[in-house]
């Protein structure tokens, strides 16, 4: 597995107040999720999972599209996940698709806030490769960011 930025992906930082903005994403695309747990002690719950999901067509597709700005407001103890397509659209043998599957969500809600951002990304990545079988060249790159919010 290629890390890419694995000196920045060490680095930590703070922030205040965050405010996820997403511009567009469309149908059978990746929608960013969101693990939100309730606060501790109550977080030994598995907490809800949300799709991040805005309308609209993806960025590129035809000139001169307007796109209104969605807002997505995080807390403490949150974690956003964020992927390319080349994941969700993975497939087994029987060409099932490992976004419809329930693989991601079940990885996700296994996520404990002890866990690192670079654990929980391996753990996506290890599931959705495992699912999609032994493929020597896959036909989708297979990118997995994740932010843990403090």
């Amino acid at each position: 597995m290629r890390k890419l930025c694995e000196r920045s992906a060490k680095t930590k930082f703070s922030l205040r107040r965050l405010q996820l903005e997403l511009n567009s994403y469309a149908a059978h695309h990746a929608h960013p999720l969101l693990l939100r747990r309730p606060p501790a002690p109550a977080s030994r719950g598995k907490g809800e999972i949300q799709a991040l999901k805005t309308g609209g067509l993806p960025l590129g597709m035809r000139a001169g599209i307007k796109y209104s700005e969605e807002q997505f407001p995080l807390q403490s103890g949150d974690v956003l996940v964020l992927m390319t397509d080349g994941i969700i659209e993975a497939k087994d043998s029987n060409e099932q698709l490992y976004s419809d599957s329930g693989r991601l969500e079940k990885t996700i809600s296994q996520f404990t806030q002890e866990q690192s951002a670079e654990t929980m990304v391996e753990a996506i990545l290890n599931d959705a490769m495992d699912f999609g079988g032994d493929k020597t060249s896959r036909d989708d790159d297979m990118t997995v960011v994740v932010a843990k919010i403090k």
